[in-house]
């Protein structure tokens, strides 16, 4: 008898620990989700989300915390040299210029352009200026940073582009279209697939960003022609 009332007296003694510590947990639960900014609850939802597309997609830059911020606007102190508008995918950004780099792959030394961190597109600052003779090159990320290139592959043939300037506005429309594989290529695919950035004797302008959205494996290069 004695012993089963011990027994009896262990599991509710256990059962009254167990509900205390529930119910602890959910009064903090609560409590943080009540007294916490919804705009900090965002960005923790945000810096997860990031941090989980970068594992996924093996990204080769390391990323410190403080660049998961959940307004990607860009900074005020930063030359906006066009505004670049797609009517069909209702994206409306400014472009930037963007330098390179030089990074080792494979033993080699290559070019690489650096891309905002920001909602913001970048125009590689050895490529040629908008409205001249030459190929014009854009960039943009896909999944982090505002993905401002994020549904860049929807557009069409014959769809617009807009650049406006201090010269004016830039008028083109879309010639083609090309997804194609990047990682785990050769070095001779990859070397033919840098050939999208290369010089021309025309204009055209060239929007580059990865694809698909959770592994960047592949490249989208979009080009158009002056209308």
């Amino acid at each position: 008898m004695r012993s089963s009332l011990r027994f009896l007296g262990a599991v509710l003694l256990r059962m009254g620990i167990l509900s205390i510590g529930t119910a602890l947990i959910g009064s903090i639960l609560v409590a943080f989700l009540i007294l916490e900014p919804s705009s900090r609850l965002s960005q923790t939802v945000d810096q997860l989300m990031a941090g989980w597309v970068l594992r996924i997609s093996g990204g080769i830059e390391p990323f410190e915390p403080d660049e998961f911020i959940f307004d990607y606007t860009l900074g005020d102190d930063v030359a906006r040299l066009y505004d670049l508008e797609i009517p069909k995918l209702g994206l409306s950004a400014p472009v930037v210029a963007v330098s390179q780099r030089q990074v080792e792959l494979n033993g080699a030394w290559v070019t690489q352009l650096y891309v905002p961190n920001a909602f913001a597109v970048g125009w590689s600052e050895v490529s040629a200026p908008v409205g001249t003779r030459g190929n014009t090159v854009l960039v943009g990320h896909n999944n982090v940073y505002g993905e401002v290139f994020k549904n860049l592959w929807d557009l069409q043939v014959g769809d617009e582009i807009i650049l406006r300037g201090a010269s004016g506005e830039r008028v083109y429309h879309v010639s083609q279209i090309s997804i194609f594989e990047e990682k785990n290529q050769s070095w001779d695919i990859r070397l033919a697939n840098a050939g999208w950035v290369d010089t021309l004797p025309h204009e055209q302008l060239t929007l580059i960003t990865c694809w698909p959205y959770f592994t960047n494996t592949h490249r989208v290069v979009v080009v158009a022609l002056p209308a």
